[in-house]
C-alpha cells in the first residue's frame, strides 16, 4: 500500500490530521504534515519553472496563500 501525502496541501487541517493518524495506524510510520505540503509545493514551483509559465505558479501562490489562512 501506498499513499502519496503531498496532496494533502489545499485540505481541511482536521482531514490532514485523521489521514496522518490513520496512515500512521496503518504503516507505523510517523507523517510530517509541514514536510508532505512543503513537498507538494516545491513540486508545484519546479513544474511551474520547467514550464516557464508565470501564470502556474502565480495560481499555485494565491492557492496556498488562500489555504494558509484557513480558507
Amino acid at each position: 500500500m501506498s499513499f502519496d501525502l503531498r496532496y494533502l496541501d489545499g485540505t481541511s487541517r482536521d482531514l490532514n490530521r485523521r489521514v496522518a493518524r490513520h496512515y500512521t495506524s496503518i504503516t507505523g510510520r510517523r507523517v510530517d504534515l509541514r514536510a508532505a505540503v512543503v513537498a507538494n509545493r516545491v513540486e508545484n514551483v519546479a513544474d511551474a519553472i520547467e514550464t516557464g509559465r508565470r501564470d502556474l505558479l502565480d495560481a499555485a501562490l494565491a492557492r496556498w496563500a488562500k489555504v494558509d489562512a484557513g480558507s
